[in-house]
C-alpha cells in the first residue's frame, strides 16, 4: 500500500480488508486531541503503531506550525521520528502539525498525512484535513463535519447502561446526565456559574435525578459547589478516579446537559439522539 496515493474512500475501505496501513499518531497531548484520532481510527478499523505527544517550547512553539523543528528531531537518525516511515500519519493540533509535515516530506510521497483540526497551514500541504464546521476552513482536500470524531457507539452505550442500571434503578426519573467542563482559551467557568447551573438543573427536573461528571479542566471550586448543591438530592457525582461512569451516564440518561466549553462533549451527547441542553458560558 502506497499511502501517498490513498484516497479518503480507500482509507475507509481499509476497515473491510485485511490490509491495514502502518499508522503513527502525533498530538499535542490533550485528551480531547487523542479522542479525535481514536474515533477516526476506530471508524476505519485501524490501530496506531505508535502514539506520540509532542510539545514545542520557545521560538519553535511560537512559529508552529509554519516554522522549523529542532535540529535532528525528524530524519534518518531522528531523535523522535526516523524511518521506516509509516503509511499514514495522523496529526492533531498546531504543535503536532510540523512533525507530520516533516515526516511527509522525508517520506517523499510514501506517507499519507492527515490533519485533524485546522492545522493553521495551507490545505495543499496535506493529503487530507478534517475540521469541525465552526472552523469555516475550506479546501479541495478538507472534510468538515458538524460534530467531532469520537469513540461512542449505540452498542457501547447500551452495554454500559446495562452494567450500571441496578445502581440507579431506584432513583426517580427523569435521569439527567450533566457533563461539566471547565475554563479554556475561549470560555470562563467560575463557582458562580456552577451555582447558576445548579439552579437551572432544579428547574429542568425538579423531581428527577442527576448523573454528573466533571472533567480534567473543571476547577476544584466548581466541583465542590456542585457537590454542596447536591445535598440530599438523588444524584451521583464523579470527580475523577477509577471506574469513570461517563458511558453509563450517557447510556441511561433521559436527557443530557453539557457545558459549552467542549465541542467534543457536545458532539458525544448529540450522538446519543437524546435531548441535549447546552449551558452557555461567558467568553
Amino acid at each position: 500500500m502506497i499511502a501517498g496515493t490513498i484516497e479518503p474512500e480507500a482509507l475507509a475501505r481499509g476497515a473491510d480488508t485485511a490490509i491495514s496501513p502502518r499508522t503513527w499518531v502525533i498530538t499535542n497531548g490533550n485528551r480531547g486531541s487523542d479522542t479525535l484520532a481514536e474515533g477516526l481510527m476506530e471508524a476505519l478499523g485501524i490501530t496506531a503503531e505508535r502514539l506520540d505527544h509532542v510539545k514545542l517550547g520557545g521560538p519553535y512553539g511560537w512559529m508552529a506550525p509554519n516554522g522549523p523543528l529542532p535540529l535532528g528531531h525528524v530524519g534518518r537518525r531522528g531523535k523522535m521520528f526516523a524511518p521506516p516511515w509509516p503509511d499514514l500519519v495522523i496529526s492533531v493540533g498546531r504543535t503536532a502539525a510540523p512533525y507530520a509535515l516533516a515526516i511527509r516530506k522525508k517520506a517523499q510521497g510514501r506517507t499519507f498525512a492527515a490533519s485533524l483540526l485546522n492545522p493553521k497551514t495551507k490545505p495543499e500541504k496535506w493529503d487530507l484535513i478534517w475540521t469541525p464546521a465552526h472552523d469555516q476552513f475550506e479546501g479541495e482536500n478538507v472534510v468538515s463535519t458538524l460534530t467531532s470524531p469520537h469513540c461512542l457507539s449505540p452498542q457501547k452505550l447500551a452495554a454500559a447502561a446495562q452494567a450500571m442500571y441496578e445502581e440507579i434503578a431506584a432513583m426517580p426519573r427523569p435521569w439527567i446526565a450533566v457533563l461539566v467542563g471547565g475554563p479554556n482559551g475561549k470560555y470562563r467557568f467560575s463557582p458562580r456559574l456552577a451555582r447558576d447551573l445548579c439552579e437551572k438543573l432544579e428547574g429542568l427536573a425538579p423531581h428527577g435525578s442527576f448523573l454528573i461528571t466533571t472533567s480534567r479542566r473543571t476547577p476544584e471550586a466548581v466541583g465542590w459547589t456542585i457537590k454542596q448543591w447536591m445535598g440530599t438530592k438523588p444524584a451521583r457525582l464523579w470527580m475523577g478516579g477509577a471506574d469513570n461512569p461517563y458511558l453509563g451516564f450517557l447510556g441511561l440518561a433521559d436527557a443530557i446537559v453539557v457545558s459549552a466549553d467542549s465541542v467534543n462533549m457536545a458532539g458525544e451527547a448529540a450522538s446519543t439522539g437524546k435531548p441535549v441542553y447546552v449551558l452557555e458560558l461567558p467568553g
